[in-house]
């Protein structure tokens, strides 16, 4: 199992984007000109991470259906079925309210959509919760547990115990998590890093919208988190140093940063240190192998040397198992993607590490950078000529195509040609 069983999108109408399907991987990556929907697609893949981890999104499904623990429980005695939900019946839940959480977002009331998610066929078309009372303890001091079971887990608890989650969405969640990713444990957390996300490190920001209201709220969770440096591998640290020349750390609740020579706050530093600095943060504290990133322009501000280096990032997030969720319209990025792909394509063709190691070291190149592209997934979106757009799925074996920013710099050398020859010769042949 690719540790993220298929989910896949419908999407009939999701602002400019028409009839187009996507399907999930643990990376993906969205480009293609500004306005035609990168951000809307990178969402609503982040969504089917958050409707696993939130506690009230499938307690609101449950309600819906009138399935509501506290008024079933007096009816529950000895054993027996308590229902049988339809797959079908789950996707269509999923489907209105990943259009409420793009709202949320957006900061749209009534945001309007039509897609389709489909869960993998590895959760099955009917889903049945069944209860057990067990009586448990020494004799004349038993208690009564209650056990709940569906999608493969079981949940056992004293009716003094269940907190403000009803049993069935917490069930609900876990199970589809061992569904899709094959253990109930394997996700933890979600976090969202918008675009221009360096100056919420400095100011004082009231967020308007659910991306920056989100951002905020996640950097509260790092702040709070203690750093696990056993989980951060020695690549990234080593590549994090590289790209920040140095390093950011949070001292009295304000952002600073620290290169080999000097300290200072952190909106004296770079605008392209404040834009990676969450993320920084973020692979200090948490282990990246357990959740999703939202990560929108991680080329932002950088020089492209630099985004050079922030594709080198994301590959080795990518072999520490991170699930993300990307925008870019950076070529330089994807061109450096596209060479650590070769990498892993090298790699399997030659079977050799000794080889292997050569070719890396002529390229100058970390052997540990191959892409595994069979965690990826990248999408083009193109402009129609009515002016919606289409999702076009790319073949990434062969590496990301960047189609868009080839025709960009056709068009920029056709008339650098045209004008230097009038420069040169007075006339353009």
């Amino acid at each position: 199992m690719l540790a993220m069983e298929g989910i896949t999108i419908h999407i009939n109408r999701l602002g400019a984007i028409r009839d187009s399907v996507v399907k999930l991987k643990p990376i993906m990556i969205f480009s293609g000109e500004s306005g035609l929907g990168k951000s809307y697609m990178a969402m609503l893949c982040h969504y089917v991470f958050i409707v696993l981890l939130d506690k009230e999104r499938f307690n609101r499904f449950f309600i819906q259906k009138g399935l509501i623990f506290s008024d079933m429980r007096a009816n529950m005695h000895n054993s027996g079925d308590l229902f049988v939900l339809s797959k079908k019946e789950i996707e269509d839940f999923l489907a209105k309210d990943a259009l409420a959480y793009l709202g949320y977002m957006l900061n749209i009331d009534n945001f309007e959509g039509d897609i389709e998610i489909k869960l993998p066929d590895t959760v099955p078309s009917e889903i049945k919760a069944t209860f057990e009372e067990e009586i448990l303890g020494l004799q004349n001091n038993e208690e009564v547990y209650l056990k709940l079971s569906m999608l493969d887990l079981i949940y056992r608890a004293k009716d003094d115990t269940i907190g403000n989650e009803s049993p069935f969405a917490f069930l609900l969640r876990f199970g589809l998590i061992s569904k899709i990713f094959g253990d109930f444990k394997k996700l933890s957390d979600t976090f969202v890093l918008p675009p221009s996300r360096g100056p919420i490190l400095t100011e004082t920001i009231y967020p308007v919208s659910g991306l920056y209201e989100s951002f905020v709220s996640g950097l509260h969770k790092i702040n709070r988190a203690q750093p696990h440096p056993e989980q951060v591998s020695d690549e990234l640290v080593k590549l994090f140093s590289g790209i920040l020349d140095g390093s950011v750390y949070r001292e009295a609740d304000k952002y600073f940063y620290r290169s080999t020579d000097k300290n200072l706050p952190i909106s004296a530093a770079a605008s392209s240190i404040r834009e990676i600095a969450p993320l920084a943060l973020l692979v200090e504290r948490f282990d990246v192998s357990s959740i999703a990133i939202l990560f929108e322009e991680p080329e932002a501000h950088l020089h492209p040397l630099k985004q050079r280096r922030m594709a080198d990032i994301i590959s080795a997030l990518n072999h520490a198992g991170a699930y993300m969720q990307i925008t870019t319209h950076s070529d330089y990025l994807l061109r450096r993607l596209n060479e650590l792909i070769n990498l892993q394509r090298i790699y399997l063709k030659y079977q050799d590490d000794s080889k292997f190691e050569s070719i890396c070291e002529e390229c100058g190149i970390p052997s540990s950078l191959k892409f595994n592209f069979d965690r990826l997934g990248a999408y083009l979106l193109n402009r129609n000529s009515d002016g919606t757009a289409e999702i076009v799925s790319q073949d990434v074996e062969d590496g990301i195509p960047f189609a868009s920013f080839t025709a960009a710099l056709d068009a920029s050398l056709k008339n650098a040609y045209k004008l230097n020859d009038y420069l040169e010769n007075g006339d353009c042949c």
